[in-house]
């Protein structure tokens, strides 16, 4: 398992190297979906690919697509994480694709020989597929063909861009009834560590 908790741009850096290194599946261990997106997005842009993202209720979407979205790049049938996987393994264009919870789905045999040929055609291909879940499940037919990377909750440089805005936000709005001293910010930021940047 990789583990990267130093700095918010090192996972980012982490999943950049594998990326560019072709590994074929990534498994990010987090609680927080949204904040792997934000990452993965600012890395395919710097490697000019695209993010597309699957879920079992939207099947696949372009990232950053509204859910009500009325253009469709992908059939509703992607929602099936079978015909999903066929399109991963159809599109050409160095594309990655994120799926989110797919993890009860790894008790099937199916999907488990599915990925198993995927990742063979993913170490030829620009793309990459990104599996992200509160929890690692990796059957032990696919534990040569997915490298586990550990999303780390947010740390105190993260957290601090976060209050930063906030106060920023507040004070703004004319409700900011003191300045937070060096002191109180410390001791903020210390009682949020363990935190996801949500519940911060």
């Amino acid at each position: 398992m990789t583990t990267v908790c130093d700095t918010p741009n090192a996972v980012g850096d982490e999943l950049e190297t594998l990326i560019r290194s072709r590994y074929p599946i990534l498994y990010v261990v987090s609680w927080e979906e949204e904040r792997v997106e934000e990452c993965l997005a600012e890395v395919v842009a710097r490697r000019g690919k695209r993010l597309v993202c699957w879920s079992a209720v939207r099947g696949l979407y372009p990232a950053g697509e509204a859910p009500t979205g009325s253009k469709r790049m992908f059939n509703t049938a992607t929602t099936d994480p079978m015909v999903a996987l066929d399109e991963v393994m159809r599109q050409v264009e160095p594309i990655v694709f994120l799926f989110k919870d797919l993890h009860p789905m790894l008790r099937d045999h199916g999907v488990v020989r599915k990925l198993r040929e995927l990742a063979q055609h993913l170490k030829a291909s620009p793309k990459t597929l990104v599996l992200v879940s509160h929890q690692a499940v990796v059957p032990p037919e696919l534990e040569k063909d997915v490298t586990l990377v550990d999303f780390c909750l947010p740390q105190m440089a993260e957290l601090g861009h976060l209050l930063d805005g906030l106060v920023e936000q507040v004070a703004r709005q004319g409700r900011l009834q003191e300045a937070l001293t060096a002191g109180a910010r410390e001791r903020l930021l210390k009682a949020c560590l363990g935190l996801t940047l949500k519940e911060a």
